[in-house]
């Protein structure tokens, strides 16, 4: 890692900062028109959008510090609050999954776009920055999965309560009515 320069990533990064507009649009395309996405449909494109600026502001942090480490924590608040989101919005892991997947392959292939147009950035800084998005993206997967299980378990645990509630309220009446019923006879 000791030869990667460290100029070697300020034009794609700014050329990621520049075309993040763009490669949005790109990646929301991608997810509206993958039939395995079936919640995206119903999502507006400010929903669907939602942590995705914030998470690819991260990605470009991180590759100019080239430092996962010292963004850890804002990444991981933008991704367990996409999970929560996603989760909100009815999303099931495997579409999670797959529309964080497709952020990757967007970036992944302009990644290898960028270093096709330009010749000065060293195989080593392209190679680095393949390694460093793929390693925030897993990052933001785990993380929102996490989230969205932890929702789920939440929710399960809310309406175990509330069933166990309703059924020992049950347990008390059906033992009155049975107690009525004996002093009735």
């Amino acid at each position: 890692m000791g030869d990667i320069s460290a100029d070697g990533l300020v034009g794609l990064v700014a050329a990621l900062r520049a075309e993040q507009h763009a490669l949005t649009e790109r990646w929301m395309k991608l997810v509206f028109g993958d039939q395995e996405v079936e919640r995206s449909d119903q999502l507006t494109y400010r929903q669907l959008a939602d942590h995705l600026p914030s998470i690819f502001d991260e990605i470009c942090v991180v590759l100019e510090s080239r430092n996962l480490r010292d963004s850890e924590g804002a990444i991981e608040q933008d991704a367990r609050q996409h999970g929560q989101w996603r989760w909100q919005q009815g999303y099931r892991i495997d579409e999670l999954v797959c529309e964080l997947d497709l952020f990757r392959q967007v970036l992944l292939s302009v990644i290898g776009d960028y270093a096709s147009a330009h010749p000065e950035l060293a195989r080593a800084d392209e190679e680095h920055a393949r390694l460093m998005t793929d390693e925030v993206v897993s990052f933001v997967t785990l993380a929102s999965i996490r989230e969205a299980v932890g929702e789920r378990d939440r929710k399960i645990d809310e309406y175990t309560g509330m069933l166990e509630r309703a059924n020992y309220e049950l347990t008390l009446r059906q033992k009155l009515i049975g107690d009525l019923y004996e002093t009735r006879m």
